[in-house]
């Protein structure tokens, strides 16, 4: 709702918002009826092998009499009763669907973030909401401030204050109806490349019907639905350590639980490049879930099944959010592990699949917490979570890294009297050492401007004086404060 304050929108569009920090908007692009066979133009002659190859197979014709006739031969031929229809027709409409829906979605999500630039620098913006780096000189004029300044003394009430006076100098949230969704040549192949690639032989999920499911034509995935137990599939691209994109892999998932931004899994299956074994436990953003997840619906069958594909070979997926803490995603230490660089030493480290890594500030105070019937340190407490999960034990002696990884399994101790699997209490040590970091920050801020406050209190100084004192301070120590 503190959104909506921000940007000026029509009333029926307020949903639209929500949906878009869900990234869940693509309902909104209005279906425009399309022929399929328009777009043979932009296949490359990568996946024309592979649309070939399909027709080969749905009509036992010989490839190379397939390749003599050509793809638009067969493209006249399609129809909802012959196999043409699975191996042409689908792969191309889901295609074509999808790269218009992921191109309004990104218009969507750019128009609205661009409003929000009004204030400063988005930092964030997702189903959990927007941070803002505010630029106040940006967002109000010097006046208007000093105004709010009168209201109160902190900066977020004061912020507020001339939001709802309307000082704001915002930019109007609007949507072009005319708009299109465009896309690129390559973005459409690579799309198609997946589609095909997700319905070759074994690739596909079945119903007790035996037909075939489309993942982008399952139930989308709502934050309402993520509670224990529930089926997903999720499509996952893999890039390497250049950033270069690999492919595409599949999950078929349980969910575990939810702790913050991140969601617990089991695997059940998964295919595709660089594949996880199954019943391994993986952590993931609920954001990508929430992107590029499906519901896994009551009418496939029990138990179902996601087959692998043909194996690939496996690539090395990196992952590069280590430095704010989560679970890395890759190769295990004897296939080479997870290459990285200790920033604060130059040196090369290896990490592997399935660590959790947390900060050194997180983990360096000596306050003790009972874990296990013991009274131990955070340290102590990672150490033995990491032992557990078939690590060393770093408990005693010598200097932290930045940032410690930490080997987790989802076994479950007594951690401040609170049964917890070893993710949850990781996540509960990063969330207390944010905390407190808050709390502390908070009482610098009282204690910087207890004089001016005290004479405030005692009448001696207005409200006015007051705001203007602890500004200037402000701009004082930091030119840059406010922007």
């Amino acid at each position: 709702d503190e959104i909506k304050e921000l940007v000026d929108t029509f009333r029926y569009r307020d949903n639209l918002i929500n949906d878009i920090l869900e990234q869940d908007a693509y309902w909104w692009n209005d279906v425009v009826e399309f022929n399929w066979r328009d777009y043979s133009y932009l296949i490359s002659k990568q996946n024309e092998k592979l649309l070939l190859d399909r027709v080969s197979n749905a009509t036992k014709e010989p490839l190379q009499e397939v390749i003599d006739n050509g793809l638009d031969y067969y493209f006249e031929n399609v129809n909802d009763y012959n196999d043409l229809y699975d191996a042409l027709y689908l792969p191309i409409k889901e295609t074509i669907r999808n790269c218009e829906n992921i191109a309004y979605e990104s218009y969507l999500y750019n128009e609205l973030k661009s409003c929000l630039e009004s204030y400063g620098e988005v930092l964030e913006m997702d189903y959990d909401g927007v941070k803002i780096k505010v630029n106040m000189y940006k967002a109000f004029d010097l006046q208007d401030i000093l105004i709010g300044f009168q209201y109160s003394e902190y900066i977020r009430d004061v912020f507020w204050y001339l939001i709802d006076g309307s000082y704001a100098n915002f930019r109007e949230f609007e949507i072009n109806d005319y708009y299109y969704p465009d896309y690129s040549k390559e973005e459409f192949n690579g799309e198609l490349n997946d589609q095909l690639h997700m319905f070759a032989k074994g690739g596909q999920i079945k119903n007790n019907n035996n037909m075939k499911h489309q993942i982008m034509t399952m139930p989308s995935l709502r934050k309402s639905d993520l509670v224990p137990n529930t089926k997903i599939v999720l499509k996952e691209d893999v890039f390497d350590s250049a950033n270069k994109h690999m492919g595409t892999r599949y999950f078929y998932l349980e969910l575990i639980d939810t702790i913050g931004k991140m969601a617990n899994l089991k695997v059940l299956n998964s295919m595709g490049v660089n594949p996880i074994l199954k019943n391994v436990a993986i952590q993931r953003p609920i954001s990508n879930l929430l992107a590029s997840g499906r519901l896994f619906g009551s009418s496939m069958a029990k138990g179902g099944e996601l087959n692998p594909d043909d194996k690939e070979v496996k690539e090395y997926f990196a992952h590069d959010s280590g430095n704010v803490g989560g679970v890395l995603v890759g190769k295990r230490h004897s296939e080479g592990g997870i290459q990285a660089t200790n920033k604060a030493t130059g040196l090369p480290l290896e990490m592997e699949g399935g660590e959790v890594v947390i900060t050194r500030n997180a983990v360096s105070s000596d306050e003790k917490h009972e874990f296990d019937g013991k009274q131990m340190t955070n340290r102590e407490i990672l150490s033995k979570i990491n032992e557990s999960g078939g690590g060393v034990s770093f408990a005693n002696g010598g200097d932290l890294p930045e940032n410690i990884s930490c080997k987790c399994n989802g076994k479950k101790y007594k951690y401040g009297g609170v049964e917890m699997s070893d993710y949850e209490i990781i996540g509960k040590m990063t969330n207390n050492y944010k905390q407190s970091e808050l709390e502390k920050y908070g009482k610098m801020e009282i204690d910087e401007h207890k004089e001016d406050l005290i004479k405030f209190k005692n009448g001696e100084i207005d409200m006015k004086t007051l705001g203007m004192s602890i500004a200037r301070k402000h701009i004082e120590e930091n030119p840059n404060y406010y922007k």
